[in-house]
């Protein structure tokens, strides 16, 4: 049986209002652990590395670089890692260029408060109520 690790989520989205909704409404599992926040790609690959989060929120336009160049970038720094971009607008053209370069899933911004945290969530073995503990594991 596969060993479950809790989120770490690092979210880079250019927006400073989207990024404090997307942390607030993460943050209401508490399994979840946002490790970092960036605004632009460039951060957003220094805080990876640094931070070597097991998801990555990405927005689909950035200041410096698209997210699909992102996505590519950080697929191949962390290729474990799972990454869930964000779409403005319902583009399946531009989703499924982002799953083919290695996202894991796509969710429009507009559906953030009911799929965003199941997508980060999801074969985490994170269910609704569970507290982790400094190793990780279910409480």
């Amino acid at each position: 049986m596969a060993e479950h690790l809790h989120p770490r989520v690092l979210v880079v989205e250019h927006h400073p209002l989207l990024r404090e909704h997307i942390r607030q409404r993460l943050t209401t599992e508490p399994c979840v652990e946002i490790v970092g926040e960036a605004s632009d790609a460039v951060h957003a690959v220094e805080e990876a590395l640094r931070l070597a989060p097991n998801v990555i929120v990405i927005d689909q336009v950035l200041p410096d670089i698209n997210g699909l160049q992102l996505v590519r970038l950080i697929r191949r720094l962390l290729p474990a890692t799972r990454i869930i971009v964000l779409l403005d607008d319902q583009i399946q053209v531009y989703c499924q260029a982002a799953l083919e370069l290695g996202a894991t899933t796509c969710i429009q911004k507009q559906a953030l408060t009911t799929e965003l945290l199941a997508a980060v969530t999801r074969d985490s073995g994170c269910e609704a109520g569970n507290t982790w503990t400094a190793e990780g594991g279910a409480a």
